[in-house]
Order: C-alpha cells, then sequence, then structure tokens
C-alpha cells in the first residue's frame, strides 16, 4: 500500500508523526511524504482529492465522506491525555469539560 505512493503527513517533531515513522521503519517500510500538514482533516482531505494516502485516527475518516479506513498493523497505541493547570482550580466551564471527558472515556481526573 505504502511502496511508491506519496503521502501526507503531521509535521516533523510532532507525536504523530514521531510514532508513525518509528513503526514504518521497524517495519522496513519507507514512507513517500510528499507534504506535511498540521491538520488532520486537510490529510483527509488531500486523500479524497486522490493526492496520495495518510495515516489518520479513525475518528476522523468517520466524519469525512468519501474515504476508506483500513487498520494499519504494527503502529503504537496513541494516547490522550486531559491535562489542566496544577496548584489551581478550574475554572466552571473547564471542569464541565473535564467531567464530561471523564464520563464519556470512563476516566477519573487526578485533582
Amino acid at each position: 500500500m505504502w511502496t511508491g505512493r506519496r503521502s501526507s503527513a503531521s509535521p516533523e517533531g510532532w507525536g504523530a508523526r514521531a510514532l508513525t515513522d518509528q513503526a514504518f521503519r521497524e517495519a522496513g517500510v519507507r514512507r513517500r511524504i510528499a507534504v506535511e500538514v498540521a491538520g488532520i482533516m486537510t490529510c483527509a482531505e488531500l486523500v479524497r482529492a486522490g493526492f496520495g494516502v495518510a495515516v489518520v485516527p479513525r475518528s476522523h475518516v468517520r466524519r469525512a465522506r468519501g474515504l476508506a479506513w483500513r487498520p494499519v498493523a504494527g503502529l503504537p497505541p496513541w494516547g490522550v491525555s486531559l491535562v489542566a493547570p496544577s496548584g489551581r482550580r478550574l475554572t466552571s466551564a473547564a471542569a464541565a469539560f473535564a467531567d464530561l471527558a471523564c464520563a464519556t472515556f470512563g476516566v477519573t481526573l487526578s485533582r
């Protein structure tokens, strides 16, 4: 799938890029990154336009019509964290968002 195909990717130095670069190196696959973009949906739009392929979270593909999602074996799990300032109380809006996120994903925020 990747051999000879151009792709879009997040910029070097970004966490997602570092993880996917490492996974491709370990698999012995060389990607041809033709463009670096900061937005995941921009990657998806480039794929839809026939530009090439991209590694994006499945949740984004579900929102983008005209794209097919295929799992890629060997990619490391990508964790997401909710961060909050230490030593300060959250604003009402931030606390409501944190509570919603924790309820949605079944996790607890240490406060």
